[in-house]
């Protein structure tokens, strides 16, 4: 389900993008079996809903993470919490909170071998350090972000990276190169990729359930 939301979130279809993370949030209420690998997934659907501006869905992510995380107390769940309360502070205004919150999980994100995660942690905290004033900690930490995503070949976050940077009034072939700036005007995924991206999503979910 999470590949699947991710290629509707990338391909701007956004209302099923949303039920597919309410599905995940849901499971994650419902079903604690598999809380060690709910905490990634509630990550993405926390980043997801506070770029909606959705308080009401960011908090309910927040306080599943809070269940897992207490339940489990590792860096992971740890640092998916810290990122959720501080997304909930970025907007709530709460701005100093936020900053800690993001610092938390970065630090925490950083001990576990997942840089996909922590990528996307240092982008939405970017994005939170600009607010709050710090701004070139921010844009450092959305530039790192970018490095990541190419460094992985997540072509489409990367774009993603390139157009916060943009969004943040940044000049992306400064910060990043020509080569982020060719890539931010064609835009993310071609149809065949999100194909290809859900294809393997349904895949999965079938081999899963065998």
């Amino acid at each position: 389900i999470h590949g699947l939301a991710l290629a509707d979130e990338l391909d701007e279809a956004l209302r099923s993008a949303t039920d597919r993370y309410l599905e995940l949030l849901r499971a994650a209420e419902v079903d604690t079996r598999d809380a060690h690998l709910s905490a990634p997934t509630l990550r993405w659907a926390v980043a997801f809903f506070a770029k909606q501006e959705d308080v009401e869905q960011v908090r309910a992510c927040a306080d599943a993470l809070a269940t897992i995380a207490a339940r489990l107390g590792t860096p992971d769940t740890l640092g998916a919490l810290a990122h959720a309360i501080g997304e909930v502070s970025l907007l709530d205004g709460n701005l100093e909170q936020a900053t800690e919150e993001f610092a938390l999980a970065l630090d925490l994100v950083a001990e576990i071998e997942s840089p996909f995660d922590l990528a996307l942690t240092k982008l939405r905290a970017g994005r939170a350090f600009v607010t709050a004033g710090e701004r070139e900690l921010g844009v450092t930490h959305v530039v790192h972000a970018y490095r990541m995503f190419r460094e992985l070949g997540a072509r489409p976050f990367s774009t993603r990276a390139a157009e916060t940077l943009a969004e943040l009034g940044e000049p992306v072939d400064r910060r990043l190169g020509k080569r982020a700036l060719r890539d931010l005007e064609w835009g993310g995924l071609t149809r065949r990729e999100l194909e290809v991206l859900r294809l393997a999503s349904v895949e999965g979910q079938a081999f899963t359930a065998e």
